[in-house]
């Protein structure tokens, strides 16, 4: 037998390699119809899509590219129990139109909600933007946002998100002491 005779690692064939070559030779039948079931589960799954299923709940955001999008956790209404949900805030629409809508996809309902905005008392809301950085904090009640592109100019600014008990999203600036040193603005970079 010539694989006999080749030298592998140690000057012989691996003993599995061997065993499957016996097994094959006295089994063909048996081979041919495990190699087939190995094709029809590696054929099943590559080819067969996942079924999405529509969410008809709510209003979608529009459609952008760009925006910040983060799993968070707030109060439930009725319950007061922490709730996982997607939160989304801007993007680049279409042709440069940039948006500033704060979106929230509860998974429960399976539903698309508006926040309402709350506004920093002195900054207002954030700038329509796009590419911005986001994370949220260990508990994943707050989200942290900084720079992006506000059409003309890259802002060094860092906001802040959390939800509060009636689905608020209440938007803070952050404000740095002193000569607290701040990264320059920046799009799509951490």
């Amino acid at each position: 037998m010539p694989w006999r005779e080749t030298s592998y690692l140690l000057g012989r064939e691996p003993n599995c390699i061997g065993r499957a070559r016996n097994w094959a030779t006295f089994h063909p039948v048996a081979a041919v119809l495990l190699s087939i079931l190995g094709l029809l589960l590696v054929v099943t799954v590559v080819v067969v899509p996942t079924e999405w299923v529509e969410i008809s709940g709510g209003t979608p955001p529009a459609c952008s590219k760009g925006g910040v999008a983060a799993v968070m956790s707030g109060p439930s209404r009725g319950t007061g129990e922490a709730e996982p949900f997607l939160s989304i805030f801007s993007g680049d629409a279409k042709h440069g139109e940039l948006i500033a809508a704060t979106k929230k996809y509860e998974l429960l309902p399976q539903a698309w909600r508006d926040f309402e905005v709350v506004p920093d008392v002195n900054f207002g809301t954030p700038e329509p933007r796009w590419k911005s950085v986001a994370v949220v904090d260990s508990s994943a009640t707050r989200l942290f946002m900084f720079g992006g592109l506000t059409g003309t100019a890259y802002p060094a600014d860092v906001w802040t998100m959390a939800p509060d008990e009636d689905g608020n999203a209440i938007w803070s600036f952050v404000e740095f002491e002193g000569s607290a040193a701040v990264a320059p603005g920046r799009k799509a970079a951490a």
